[in-house]
């Protein structure tokens, strides 16, 4: 299965442009190896990390190859620890079950089709994400937190699924943080080393530049009442009423902070809670682009998870059942448009109202579920 759906990925993201590996990726780490900054690239805003990654092919021919393949594999790995995270200790089958389910939602999906596409660095995020997630319930609590820093380091807005450490109960934090604090260390080190003290201002505040992307769609709180309220070059909109983009927004906001408030009160199983805050993150965020839904994809193998160890309770199958519909409309529907420059209001609203639907029941669920269920 994983030979299967990564090749197919591989093939079909080859013959793509993969703009952000063509115009900042691969620039930056040709600007390291020339002696410069990654920083003089417009439009780098991740750590030099990435540009590091990809020194070996800075110069070759093979370098798209390189790079999509790396993603593969990091797709395919995270596929297998999200599967091993999901299950106890030596439940092999139940971990192999799930972990191919991981990798039909995963790559059998327009967001992780997108994100190939574009050249993006999603599913190194994701690996370093589950990498975390089995640390942490192997009671690895220093590689957790470690894991957990890395992902941050690779593409820095990701430093906010780091809340998952403040949730209640949470037991080695100070491992954890440790490991988080190593993973930044290193990050302030390569910077450093590739510009001075110049290049690491430049990594703090680089992603503030991309921070505003009014020219693209943003599946978000934020970005679906302008894209239906307002007039953007992105979609026509439903109607124009600067009020009734406020009164959604705000409406909207609440109801994640509230959800985010409740995945770190009442967080249930450690991997849950992990997915469950990047989910809301991912709604939560002014720019949050449609392949950023494969950050909550877990909590979908998590309930299914639950369901094959047995688990009746009715907030469990409520769960599976409405992530597995969210999945359905999400990862299977395509947008309309490119998804980025041009789309439509429905489209938009298909996609925030199932993906907010499906966070609310699964944050829920994680709350309410019995401790012995968790």
């Amino acid at each position: 299965m994983a030979a299967s759906l990564g090749f197919h990925r591989y093939d079909a993201a080859i013959g793509a442009t993969q703009p952000d590996f063509e115009d900042a990726f691969l620039p930056a780490a040709r600007a390291l190896l020339a002696g410069s900054s990654p920083y003089t690239v417009d439009g780098y805003f991740y750590s030099p990390l990435v540009a590091v990654i990809l020194l070996p092919v800075a110069s070759s021919p093979l370098a798209v190859e390189y790079w999509t393949a790396l993603r593969t594999v990091a797709a395919i790995a995270a596929c297998v620890l999200g599967g091993l995270a999901c299950a106890p200790r030596g439940a092999w089958f139940r971990a192999g079950v799930v972990t191919i389910g991981a990798l039909i939602t995963l790559l059998w999906s327009w967001p992780a089709t997108l994100d190939f596409w574009a050249g993006q660095v999603e599913m190194l995020v994701l690996l370093a994400l589950c990498g975390a997630a089995l640390a942490e319930l192997r009671g690895h609590r220093f590689l957790s937190g470690l894991a957990l820093g890395v992902g941050a380091v690779i593409k820095t807005w990701p430093a906010l699924f780091g809340s998952w450490l403040l949730r209640a109960g949470a037991r080695g934090r100070v491992m954890q943080w440790l490991g988080v604090a190593a993973a930044a260390a290193t990050a302030i080190g390569i910077a450093f080393f590739a510009g001075g003290p110049q290049a690491v201002r430049d990594m703090i505040t680089a992603p503030f530049a991309g921070s505003s992307q009014p020219h693209l769609a943003a599946n978000s709180a934020w970005g679906l009442p302008r894209l239906v309220f307002s007039d953007t070059t992105v979609a026509t909109p439903l109607l124009v009423s600067p009020a009734l983009q406020t009164i959604t927004t705000v409406a909207l906001v609440l109801w994640m902070l509230c959800l985010f408030a409740l995945a770190l009160v009442r967080p249930g199983s450690a991997f849950v809670a992990l997915f469950n805050i990047a989910f809301v993150v991912v709604l939560l965020l002014p720019v949050s682009h449609y392949y950023y839904v494969v950050y909550a994809l877990p909590v979908l193998w998590w309930w299914s998870a639950q369901i094959l160890g047995g688990h009746r309770n009715a907030w469990v199958w409520s769960a599976f059942v409405t992530t597995l519909l969210w999945w359905v409309a999400v990862f299977r529907v395509p947008p309309a448009g490119d998804g980025f420059l041009t789309t439509t209001w429905p489209s938009e609203l298909l996609i925030f109202g199932a993906s907010a639907i499906a966070a609310t029941v699964s944050v829920m669920a994680a709350a309410r579920i019995p401790v012995s269920t968790r």
